[in-house]
């Protein structure tokens, strides 16, 4: 399925999404990699200077293409399992909305909520 849940894949460069917390772990256990931290994050996008997806704009974008900020919302690890901290905002975020693409931007959702405008990134352990 596409990230929206209706529509057949178009790309295997599409993110991953609606997935938890809790998915993504198990992901990264399975292909021994790991969740960035919410600063590690922000070290690995500070250097990307492409197109940053927001306001709707555009469709949910191939991984490739665009900058990590945006798109859809990063879930990264936290020492506070029971928050998980989301990073970099999503295609549906503005200024007066969520507006996730500055750091100092806090977005928690639980272990299991999972949504079409929600992914994660994977870094080597």
């Amino acid at each position: 399925m596409l990230p929206n849940g209706v529509h057949k894949v178009s790309s295997r460069a599409l993110p991953v999404t609606q997935v938890s917390f809790n998915d993504a772990v198990a992901c990264c256990e399975w292909a021994k990699k790991r969740l960035p931290s919410y600063n590690d994050y922000w070290d690995i996008v500070k250097n990307d200077t492409r197109v940053i997806v927001l306001y709707n704009k555009f469709p949910i974008s191939e991984v490739d293409t665009v900058n990590i900020i945006g798109n859809v919302w990063d879930i990264t690890k936290n020492k506070n399992y029971h928050k998980v901290r989301l990073a970099g905002g999503s295609l549906f975020c503005s200024e007066n909305t969520c507006h996730g693409t500055i750091k100092k931007r806090e977005l928690f959702v639980d272990e299991e909520t999972g949504n079409t405008n929600i992914g994660f990134s994977v870094i080597d352990l």
